[in-house]
C-alpha cells in the first residue's frame, strides 16, 4: 500500500521525478545532471528506465537482447501498446514503475515492507508518454511528484537517433539511418500535452527543460497554475 501525500513526516520525504520528453532526446544528460543534484543534497537518485522494465516482464524478456536501437525502440512502442492493450489500462507503464519502486523499497527496510516509503530516495522515472500515467503517480505519491518536460529540438533527435542507431549496428555512417530516424520520431506526437494536463488539473509545480544543440542544458521552474496553463499551452510546441 502506498503512503498517501502528508502522511509521512521524514526530513528527506521520497520522491518520485518524472521524465516527459520525445523519442529521441537525451535523456541521458538530464538524468546525470539531476542525479548530481540530487547527491549534493544527500538525496540518493534511483534512475527507472520504462522500456528496460518491460523486459523483465514474463512473454518480453527478448527485448532486453534486441541491440540494434531503432529495433528496440520500434519493439519497445509496440510492446508497451499490447501491454495497455492486455490489462485495459491506459497507466499500464505507471504500473511498472510502481511494482519496481516497491521491488526497491522492500529492500531497504528490515520487514521487506513495500509499503514502507524510501525517504531519502529520489526515482526518476523514464519516460512517461501518457498523461493517466501521471494521474496515476499523482493519486499515490501527492505532491512528492515533479514532472520534468524535456524538450530538444526535433534537428538534434534526429542527429542523436542516427548515432545511436549507427553505433548499435556498427555502422560509420550515422546519416544513413536519417530516414528511419525520422519515422520514429514521428511516432512521438505531442511533446508537452501532459505538460498542459499537469498545470490544468493539478496546479503542480512543472520542470521545463530545454537542451539546446551544443550548447548544454538550461533549466527553470514554472508553477503551473490554471492561469497559466493558456500560456503553457500556447507556448508547447508539437514535434513529429
Amino acid at each position: 500500500m502506498m503512503v498517501a501525500a502528508g502522511e509521512e513526516r521524514g526530513e528527506r520525504p521520497e520522491l518520485v521525478l518524472c521524465l516527459c520528453v520525445a523519442a529521441g532526446t537525451d535523456t541521458r544528460l538530464v538524468t546525470d545532471a539531476f542525479s548530481e543534484a540530487l547527491l549534493a543534497v544527500n538525496y540518493k537518485p534511483t534512475p527507472l528506465r520504462l522500456s528496460q522494465l518491460m523486459g523483465q516482464i514474463p512473454g518480453l524478456e527478448f527485448l532486453a537482447g534486441i541491440k540494434e536501437e531503432d529495433t528496440r525502440i520500434r519493439r519497445s512502442m509496440a510492446a508497451g501498446n499490447e501491454i495497455r492493450r492486455v490489462i485495459d489500462h491506459a497507466d499500464a507503464m505507471a504500473r511498472i514503475a510502481l511494482s519496481e519502486i516497491h521491488n526497491i523499497r522492500k529492500t531497504l527496510n528490515k520487514d521487506s515492507d513495500e509499503s514502507v516509503p524510501a525517504e531519502g530516495h529520489c526515482f526518476i522515472v523514464s519516460s512517461l508518454k501518457r498523461a493517466e500515467e501521471l494521474e496515476t503517480l499523482r493519486r499515490l505519491f501527492g505532491q512528492r511528484v515533479l514532472l520534468v518536460s524535456v524538450y530538444e529540438p526535433k534537428v538534434a533527435r534526429i542527429d542523436n537517433l542516427c548515432r545511436s542507431i549507427a553505433r548499435s549496428r556498427n555502422s560509420p555512417n550515422p546519416d544513413a539511418f536519417a530516414t528511419v530516424a525520422e519515422e520514429i520520431i514521428g511516432v512521438g506526437g505531442l511533446l508537452c500535452g501532459i505538460v498542459s494536463v499537469a498545470a490544468i488539473i493539478w496546479n503542480n509545480p512543472v520542470i521545463l527543460i530545454g537542451i539546446a544543440a551544443g550548447a548544454g542544458w538550461a533549466l527553470s521552474i514554472v508553477f503551473a497554475t490554471r492561469a497559466t496553463s493558456a500560456a503553457l499551452r500556447s507556448s508547447c510546441e508539437y514535434v513529429g
